[in-house]
Parts: C-alpha cells; structure tokens; sequence
C-alpha cells in the first residue's frame, strides 16, 4: 500500500506517512474500531455511510477535542470528550471501539515512559475513563505533536483498515488500490473539519491548511 496520497501540500504528504507509522507501531486490531465492512454490499457506500453518520457529527469533534486538550495536557478535558463520544456511540459501536482500544495501549510500550499518556492510562484502569480508539488516536498524536490534518487522516485510514475482513478482500488482485480509492472520500470531511478547527482558533497555523 503506497504510504501518501495525493495531495496538494506535499508536507500534509509527508506528515501522513509520518502520521500512519506511529499511530500503526506495535498495534495489530484483530476486529474492527467503529467503521465495519463485512464484504457484503459496497465498500464505498459503506465508507460514505460511516463518514456521514459517525465520522464527521461524532468522532472528529471529539478527535479536535482530545487532540486539544492534549496539546494543554489537561487530563479532565480528554476525559470529557471520551465521555461524551462514549454516549454517542451505540452499543456495539461503543464495544468494538473499547476492544480496539484495549489492543492499542497493550501494544503502546513506548508510550508507557510518556507521563501524559500514563496519568490518562491510569484513570482507564480505575475506570475513571473509558479510553476509546478515537481518544487514544488523538492523545497519541498530540503528545507526538503531529500535525492535526495528517494525524485525523491517519485515524480515518486506521478506522478503514481496521474495518475490513480479515481475509478475503484484503487479498484480491488490484484491492490495496481499491481501498486507498474509498479511502480518499474521506479527505474532504478532513479539510472541512481544519477549516472548523482553524476558525474556531482564530486563524490557526500552517500545519492546519486543508488536505
């Protein structure tokens, strides 16, 4: 699978292959996050469905907020934000994102010697937070301080390939440049969302121009 997309700054480029590394160290789903394809229908229906109802009204507000918070280091703000994305959710949802969760700060090692990361580790396991895949993506991101378009895209990219059968489509002749098609849908809702971003934070920086 090519590691960048086309385009326009070739730094977001760069930034989203930055971005898609690190997020993927030492973390292997077994099961799909939010997004679920099970190679009946359309993909890319599937993906604009998932993009429409779950993607841009829930989990990107709550990816800024955390994203946000992180970059403050204010532990009660992420917690808020994972609650909130918590109650939005549907049950089955909320379950598949908690599972994945759960394999993503098991395969996080590094992350262990971040203080950040550990003081919010440590309230999920008093559960004081419930840490969904969406608020790990994020805190992760900002403690790295990747930039906010490629790390949101890398997150939407992660819920994509997550959510693919294990077998099957992922093996046919021609499917990683399928998928990086489907994928691209996304990138809209992306340059959308950092326009929201930017306004919203008076003008914003250089790292936050539309993909």
């Amino acid at each position: 699978m090519p590691d960048t997309l086309h385009i326009a700054d070739a730094d977001d480029a760069g930034g989203f292959a930055l971005a898609r590394l690190i997020s993927q160290l030492g973390v292997h789903p077994g099961s799909p996050a939010t997004f679920m394809w099970d190679d009946r229908g359309d993909l890319s229906a599937a993906w604009t469905i998932w993009l429409d109802n779950w993607f841009a009204p829930h989990l990107v507000g709550a990816f800024l907020e955390v994203y946000r918070c992180a970059a403050s280091y204010h532990l009660d703000g992420i917690e808020a934000a994972d609650t909130l994305l918590d109650a939005a959710l549907t049950e089955s949802l909320r379950s598949r994102s908690l599972k994945v969760a759960s394999a993503f700060l098991d395969g996080k090692s590094e992350m262990r010697a971040n203080r950040e990361w550990q003081r919010f580790a440590d309230r999920i396991a008093r559960g004081e937070a419930r840490g969904h895949t969406t608020t790990l993506f994020a805190l992760q991101s900002a403690l790295y301080h990747l930039p906010l378009g490629p790390a949101l895209s890398a997150y939407a990219w992660f819920e994509l390939k997550s959510g693919l059968p294990r077998t099957g489509y992922r093996d046919q002749a021609g499917s990683a440049e399928a998928v990086l098609s489907v994928f691209r849908a996304a990138l809209p809702y992306v340059s959308v969302a950092l326009r929201g971003d930017r306004d919203e934070n008076g003008g914003g920086s250089s790292h936050l121009r539309a993909i």
